[in-house]
C-alpha cells in the first residue's frame, strides 16, 4: 500500500532553507544611487517650495497693506495726479513705511509712472524728479491686475538679508488706480519655514527611502522563500488546508494506485465512507467557525484510529475516507467503521460549546479479479451509496455496498427529481375516497388523498414519496398545498358532505398549521363544520403541550379532529380525553385481521367502537375490503366505513362525475345491503 508521504511533500520540506541565494550588492547599489538622486533632488524641489511659499506669503502681505493704504490715504487720487501729498497724508505714508516687515514701498499711477518713494517723502526736489519715471514691472501689473512678487538678498546695510518686492494692484471702487510696490522683509519667515520644511524633507526622504527600501527588502525575501513557497504550494495541492488531511484528488490518486497494486497481488482493497450525520446544523446553530473547529476534532480523531498505513483523507465538508493500509478484508473494515462510529459520537468541546454527533459510515470492497475493474471513482461512488443507505436506516450505523442498492439509490433520486418538479410546477394529484354511513349506507364525505405522477402514466405508491418529501423538508410545503386545494374542490360539494384532509408533524413543527387551516378556510369559503383534520399518534409523542394547544384552536374554528390509525400507538387510551378529538379511525390493520381465525382481534374492535361510544365519538373504519368485514363493523355499530368494497379512491374529474350521476346512489344501496342496520 502505498504511504501517503509517497505522494505529498512532508511537513518538514515546507522548512528546508534556500540554498540558491541570488546575488545581492546589485540591489544595494542601486539602492545607494536611488538615495542619492532622491536626496538631490528632493533638496532642489524643497528650495523652490520655500521660494514660491516665501513670495506667495508676501504678496498676500502686500495686498492686505495695499487695501488699508487705499482706505486710509484721502487724497490719493490728487497725489496720483502729481499733487504733492497732504501733511496728515504724509504722516501716514512715513507710519505705513515703517509698519513690521514692511520697511519701504513706492506708488506708480495708472500708467505705471513711479509717484512716490517712502524713505524719499521730504525730498521733494528728489520725488519730481522721479515723477514719471516709467516702471515695467507696475505696467505689468496693470495690465494683468495680478499681484507680481520677486525675491531679494540685502547687499547694503539698509536691506534685511531677505527680502520681496511685491508689486500690488490698487483698487478703488472697484477701479484699478494705481500699484504699490511694497518691500517686506522675509528674513525670520525663511529661517521658520527652512526649520520646518528641514524636517518635512527628512520625513520625506526617509519615506520615499522606505518605499524604495521594501520592495528591495521584498524582492530579496521573495528570492529567499521562492523555494519553501514552492514546497508549501505542493503540500497544499495534496492535503486540507483545514485538517492537514488527505484532499480528495491526492486521495483519488493513491486510492487509484492502491487498487492496482493489491490487484496485481491478489488482494482486496476496503474504503469508508465517514459522514458528520446533521453537520448543517452545527454550522447554522453554532457558526461556521465551531463547525471548522468540530472537523479539526474529528479530523484528529480519525488519525488516532489509524495506523501509518493507512489512508486518511477530507473529502470535503463532512465527509472523510478511510483506506486501511494492511488489511482490505471487510471484516476488518467494519470494525474499524465500529470504532470510528464510537469515536465520533464521543462528546467533544468545539470552540467553548459541547457538541454530541453521530456519524454514518458507507463500507465497499473492490476484490481482485471484478470485471469490470472498478477504479477509484467507482469505488468512491459505491461508498457513498452505502453511506447513504446507513443514512436512511437511520443514521450512526455502518452499511456495507450490494450492488441492490445502486439500483435503489437511483430509484431515490428519481423521486426526489419528481418531488421537486410536482413542488415547482403544481404536479402533485389529490384522488378522494368516500366514507359510508352504516346507517342507510349514506355518503358522509371523503378523504384527500396525495398523489405523485410518475411521468409515465402511473404513480409513485404514497409509502414511498411521503418519506422522501419528508427528509427533504418538503412535506410541510406539500401538505399545506393539500390543505388548501382540497377545501377547494369540497366547497363545490353538496352539503353536508365533509372533506378528511391529513395533517402532518412537520406542520405543526413549524407553528403555522392554525394560521394555514384559517386561510384554506377563507380561500375556499368552505363551513369549518365540513372540514375534518386527520393527526397520527405520533404527532402527540413530542411537544404535547404545544400540539393541545393548536388542536384546541383549530376544534375552536369549528373543525373535527381525527386520530388515525387508532389502536397502534403506546398511550392512545390516555390521548382521547387529553385532546379534543371528535372522531377515531380504526387502523386498518384490525379490519384486515377479521377474516382470520383468531376472535380476539373481533373483540378488539367491538371494544374500540364501544369506547368510542362512551365517549361520544365517532368510529370510523378503515381499509375494508370484503363484505365479512363489513357486516362485522355494522353488527358492531361502526359509524363510518372506508376502502376498497365500497369506494376506491378517485381523481376529481372522475368525482364530479360521481357525485353527478348515479353511481353514488348505486355504492349506497350496495353498502346497505352489505351492512346490516
Amino acid at each position: 500500500m502505498p504511504k501517503l508521504d509517497t505522494v505529498c511533500h512532508r511537513e518538514d520540506v515546507l522548512n528546508t532553507p534556500d540554498a540558491r541565494k541570488p546575488a545581492e550588492w546589485p540591489v544595494y547599489a542601486l539602492a545607494a544611487a536611488a538615495a542619492a538622486v532622491l536626496l538631490g533632488g528632493t533638496y532642489l524641489l524643497a528650495s523652490t517650495t520655500i521660494d514660491r511659499l516665501i513670495r506667495k506669503d508676501a504678496e498676500t502681505t502686500g495686498t492686505l497693506w495695499a487695501a488699508d493704504f487705499g482706505k486710509r490715504m484721502p487724497d490719493l487720487d490728487r497725489i496720483l495726479g502729481g499733487e504733492p501729498p497732504s501733511a496728515e497724508s504724509t504722516r501716514f505714508m512715513v507710519n505705513a513705511g515703517e509698519l513690521g516687515s514692511i520697511f519701504r514701498f513706492k506708488l506708480f499711477d495708472a500708467e505705471g509712472r513711479q509717484i512716490l518713494v517712502s524713505d524719499e517723502l521730504g525730498t521733494r526736489k528728489h520725488q519730481t524728479e522721479l515723477l514719471g519715471t516709467h516702471n515695467p514691472t507696475a505696467a505689468k501689473v496693470l495690465a494683468s491686475g495680478r499681484a507680481h512678487s520677486e525675491m531679494k538678498h540685502g547687499t547694503t546695510p539698509d536691506r534685511p538679508p531677505v527680502f520681496v518686492e511685491a508689486y500690488v494692484p490698487l483698487f478703488t471702487n472697484g477701479r484699478l488706480t494705481a500699484v504699490t510696490e511694497v518691500y517686506i522683509d522675509q528674513t525670520e519667515k525663511l529661517a521658520v519655514f527652512r526649520s520646518h520644511m528641514a524636517y518635512a524633507t527628512v520625513g520625506l526622504v526617509a519615506l520615499t527611502a522606505l518605499a524604495f527600501a521594501l520592495p528591495a527588502a521584498g524582492f530579496l525575501w521573495r528570492s529567499r522563500q521562492k523555494r519553501s513557497a514552492e514546497d508549501r504550494a505542493a503540500f497544499l495541492a495534496h492535503y486540507d488546508k483545514l485538517t492537514g488531511l488527505a484532499n480528495r484528488s491526492a486521495f483519488t490518486a493513491m486510492l487509484e494506485a492502491a487498487i492496482a497494486l493489491r490487484n496485481t497481488a491478489g488482494e482486496s482493497v476496503s474504503l469508508l465512507h465517514v459522514d458528520i450525520d446533521g453537520f448543517k446544523d452545527i454550522n447554522d446553530s453554532l457558526g461556521h467557525d465551531v463547525g471548522d473547529a468540530f472537523l479539526q476534532g474529528a479530523a484528529r480523531r480519525l488519525r488516532a484510529l489509524c495506523t501509518s498505513d493507512d489512508l486518511v483523507a477530507r473529502l470535503g465538508g463532512d465527509e472523510f475516507a478511510i483506506v486501511p493500509g494492511r488489511k482490505g478484508d471487510v471484516a476488518h473494515a467494519q470494525r474499524l467503521a465500529r470504532q470510528v462510529i464510537e469515536s465520533v459520537a464521543t462528546p467533544c468541546t468545539a470552540r467553548g460549546h459541547e457538541i454530541v454527533a453521530t456519524a454514518s459510515v458507507g463500507i465497499v470492497v473492490v476484490a481482485p479479479g471484478e470485471t469490470p475493474a472498478p477504479g477509484a471513482v467507482l469505488a468512491l461512488k459505491r461508498a457513498d451509496i452505502a453511506m447513504h443507505r446507513a443514512k436512511a436506516d437511520g443514521r450512526n450505523r455502518l452499511s456495507v455496498f450490494s450492488p441492490e442498492m445502486d439500483d435503489a439509490l437511483q430509484a431515490r433520486r428519481e423521486i426526489e427529481r419528481l418531488i421537486r418538479k410536482a413542488c415547482r410546477e403544481g404536479g402533485f394529484e389529490l384522488y378522494f375516497q368516500p366514507l359510508f354511513s352504516t346507517r342507510g349506507g349514506a355518503v358522509t364525505g371523503f378523504e384527500a388523498l396525495l398523489r405523485l405522477p410518475d411521468g409515465q402514466g402511473g404513480m409513485v405508491p404514497p409509502a414511498e414519496f411521503i418519506p422522501v418529501a419528508e427528509d427533504m423538508a418538503l412535506i410541510s410545503q406539500i401538505g399545506n398545498w393539500v390543505l388548501h386545494r382540497a377545501c377547494e374542490v369540497a366547497s363545490g360539494w353538496p352539503q353536508p358532505l365533509k372533506i378528511a384532509v391529513n395533517l402532518s408533524p412537520a406542520q405543526f413543527a413549524d407553528g403555522t398549521v392554525v394560521r394555514t387551516v384559517r386561510e384554506a378556510l377563507r380561500a375556499s369559503g368552505l363551513a369549518p363544520g365540513r372540514l375534518e383534520l386527520e393527526i397520527t399518534e405520533g404527532l402527540l409523542l413530542d411537544r404535547a403541550e404545544h400540539v393541545l394547544r393548536d388542536l384546541t384552536e383549530l376544534k375552536s374554528l369549528g373543525a373535527a379532529i381525527v386520530m388515525d390509525d387508532f389502536g397502534t400507538g403506546y398511550s392512545s387510551l390516555s390521548y382521547l380525553w387529553k385532546f379534543p378529538f371528535s372522531k377515531i379511525k380504526i387502523d386498518r390493520s384490525f379490519v384486515s385481521a377479521l377474516s382470520d381465525a383468531d376472535p380476539s382481534v373481533g373483540d378488539i374492535v367491538r371494544t374500540i367502537v364501544g369506547l368510542g361510544q362512551q365517549l361520544r365519538l365517532e368510529v370510523t373504519a378503515e381499509g375494508v375490503e370484503t363484505e365479512t368485514q363489513a357486516r362485522f363493523l355494522g353488527v358492531a355499530q361502526c359509524d363510518q366505513l372506508q376502502g376498497f368494497l365500497l369506494g376506491r379512491p378517485m381523481p376529481e374529474h372522475e368525482l364530479r362525475a360521481w357525485l353527478a350521476g348515479g353511481q353514488a346512489a348505486a355504492v349506497r344501496e350496495r353498502a346497505a345491503e352489505s351492512v346490516p342496520g
